[in-house]
């Protein structure tokens, strides 16, 4: 764009000047067009994209506000606070870190061809391995779920953690992670109720009473009817069976610290084990693989298997909808999953490790594992105690009916989340009306 300048101009000595001093020079006005760089340009702020998020925000929030109506708010800050801390938590923790392998007859399978192991943290990475890679994992699980509870503060009824990815990210994202979801839930529930079979041949290894089809229906039918009232009835049932798991691992962790003191009445236990364990913190030979090699590729493995143990701890961020005060209460409950994490993963992966030797045969089997293949029913053992191991298995039992009713429960929660956004079919966000209580 052009602009006027002011210009002086040197004028000549033939025109008059008006002052008698004879001043040589005048000022005039000459209009000239001078092309003058113009001022770079600001580029202003993405109102445009602020203003359409902000639609889709309250979009979001309309679309939900009836989810009140059909959710009622009824889960209380006790409830998710210790749901947050022992929810979710099943047979896995007390069976799937035992030193054991499946190796099963070549005889039993028409294709004879060998199954091999199935590797475990301590088996995969070592004791310090285990401990480390799980260590780094729930700090990263700690920092997400702090994360969560943040967003879930500002919208509580959006879906969860599915909702939240379909808002911020892309409606894609929102309904690949929904049918993930739902599907790691619903395939958790029948590996829970095995495992509660598994856990009652301890009593009954012959199966001559009761057969583990009678035991996994038991289990599926209980399950069930704790999701067939309202959410203040889960809630409970999980801030009971929350606090029998908390309590139960922490009588654990005080066995394991009196065994790796020598308080052991066996003969090759009853020397102070203390950090003994620990003479190869690494796993030297993984899967064949010797060396430095084979220890970081255990430790790998680690990382992989404490990724999949975690599962469970955005539970309160997709319950988020049916907590009272959920602005309050939700980032709370989150917050609280470094006891999760300590207390039932770390300090779990710490004296399981100080207790069990890699190469311990007594930790193999050639059948499928049982009970038995608990390492903290083993260290029990040790102590010569008949009754502590039948307490163990009943808490086990416990913690799979609790992570039955859990895994039906968030489940069917990402399922009609699903459907109420069209990314399922319309009847699954269908709810069966109950009378109030008032």
């Amino acid at each position: 764009m052009p602009y006027l300048a002011k210009v002086v101009v040197p004028m000549s000595s033939s025109l008059p000047t008006r002052s008698e001093e004879g001043v040589a020079l005048r000022e005039r006005i000459v209009p000239r067009r001078v092309h003058v760089a113009e001022p770079p340009k600001v580029s202003k702020p993405p109102r445009f994209n602020l203003d359409r998020q902000r639609r889709r925000v309250f979009k979001f929030q309309r679309r939900w506000k009836h989810i009140k109506e059909d959710l009622p708010p009824q889960i209380s800050r006790r409830h998710i606070g210790m749901i947050s801390i022992g929810g979710v938590i099943g047979t896995g923790l007390f069976l799937g870190s035992a030193v054991r392998s499946l190796q099963t007859k070549r005889e039993h399978y028409a294709n004879k061809q060998d199954l091999g192991r199935v590797q475990t943290s301590l088996q995969s990475g070592g004791p310090v391995g285990a401990l480390l890679g799980y260590t780094i994992i729930g700090a990263v699980v700690y920092c997400l779920c702090v994360s969560v509870g943040e967003m879930i503060a500002f919208l509580p009824n959006v879906g969860g953690v599915v909702g939240l990815s379909d808002l911020y990210v892309d409606p894609a994202l929102g309904f690949s992670l929904g049918w993930a979801a739902w599907y790691n839930w619903a395939v958790t529930l029948p590996a829970e109720i095995t495992a509660a079979a598994v856990v009652v041949q301890f009593w009954d290894p012959k199966e001559e009473h009761i057969t583990a089809t009678k035991v996994a229906g038991i289990f599926l039918v209980l399950a069930t009817a704790v999701n067939c009232f309202s959410s203040r009835v889960y809630g409970e049932a999980e801030f009971w069976f929350s606090t029998l798991k908390v309590g139960v691992m922490g009588f654990l962790i005080i066995v394991c610290i009196v065994l790796d003191v020598g308080a052991g009445k066996r003969k090759d236990w009853g020397q102070p084990i203390l950090f003994h364990t620990w003479g190869r913190p690494f796993n030297p030979d993984y899967l064949g693989i010797g060396g430095h090699a084979g220890s970081f590729l255990g430790f790998l493995a680690v990382l992989m298997q404490a990724s999949f143990s975690f599962f469970g701890s955005e539970v309160p961020g997709i319950a988020a909808g049916e907590v009272i005060d959920a602005t309050r209460n939700v980032p709370r409950a989150l917050k609280r999953v470094w006891i999760r994490i300590l207390l039932f993963y770390l300090c779990g992966i710490f004296f399981i490790g100080l207790l069990v030797d890699k190469e311990d045969l007594n930790f193999t089997s050639e059948i499928l594992p049982t009970a038995n293949s608990s390492p903290f029913v083993m260290a029990f053992h040790a102590l010569e105690v008949k009754a502590l191991p039948h307490i163990v298995n009943a808490a086990i039992l416990v913690s799979a009916w609790s992570a039955a009713s859990s895994d039906i429960y968030v489940s069917s929660r990402c399922l009609f989340f699903l459907a109420r956004r069209g990314h399922a079919p319309s009847f699954s966000g269908l709810l069966t009306k109950y009378p109030s209580d008032d």
